[in-house]
């Protein structure tokens, strides 16, 4: 099944061992960006991050060109009447996106001793705090981010995904759902639900790294099976008899701290 459209973006995917709509929701954000907007105040400290939600003061900024860098210089206005000026290198699209009246979300570091805000990113619009925390993912040069975000929900929406672990370990446990855990995962509201979707995948993870090697182990202990037929013994299914030994697999500690 074709996940996408796009020859070019199945064939990008593909690149990364992406085939199937289960494999889009075990590709996991390696960072997320928190655009919680930032509660305005006088002053702030130096190199603190900042999410602002405003509009462009003044008219459209205008490049200056220094040997091979472009620098933008703009004020940005707050909702709040806050003023910031705002310094961007080497953003080009800028003289195209910046529009007067319009909403925009900023993220960027403030400067102290310059009394200015150095650009990180800016995005069109007000972000829902419901959906601040915004997963960044390790893909190819043709997959852009937001495409592959589209692509997680319609996996979240449409993909078939079955438990490995029986509904009374979960429950054992206080184990989630498969699914459930990367809805967490990839479409968090708090940090609180990453740790939880992370906390259920580790947990999964260690499952399947123990039945592996009690498989490997099975076939140790048979030396005298030629290689074909060891081969059709690890194709067998052996997730019934071992997903009975579950309470031997989670001896370990629990976590209390951290995901």
């Amino acid at each position: 099944m074709a996940l996408s459209k796009s020859k070019n973006m199945n064939s990008a995917l593909a690149s990364i061992g992406i085939f199937s709509y289960a494999d889009v929701l075990s590709h996991l954000p390696r960072r997320y960006e928190n655009y919680t907007y930032t509660e305005e105040k006088v002053s702030y400290e130096d190199k603190e991050h900042l999410v602002l939600k405003g509009k462009i003061r003044g008219g459209a900024p205008h490049p200056m060109r220094f040997a091979k860098r472009t620098l933008y210089r703009f004020y940005f206005e707050t909702v709040g009447g806050m003023v910031y000026l705002i310094e961007a290198w080497n953003r080009t699209y800028l003289g195209q996106m910046l529009k007067p009246d319009t909403i925009y979300t900023l993220t960027g570091v403030y400067e102290k001793n310059r009394h200015t805000v150095s650009l990180v990113n800016i995005l069109t619009g007000e972000i829902p705090q419901e959906e601040a925390l915004k997963p960044v993912y390790s893909l190819p040069g043709d997959i852009q981010n937001y495409a592959f975000i589209r692509l997680v929900k319609k996996a979240l929406l449409e993909g078939e995904i079955d438990d490995i672990v029986p509904k009374k370990y979960r429950e054992k446990y206080r184990l989630l759902p498969l699914k459930e855990a990367y809805r967490l995962v990839h479409t968090p509201r708090s940090f609180a639900d990453i740790h939880q979707g992370m906390r259920t995948l580790k947990y999964q993870e260690a499952l399947l790294f123990e039945i592996k090697n009690q498989e490997v182990r099975a076939q140790n202990k048979a030396p005298e099976q030629s290689l074909t037929q060891r081969q059709k013994t690890s194709n067998q299914p052996r997730k019934t008899k071992y997903l009975r030994q579950i309470p031997a697999v989670f001896t370990f500690k629990r976590p209390t701290k951290g995901p």
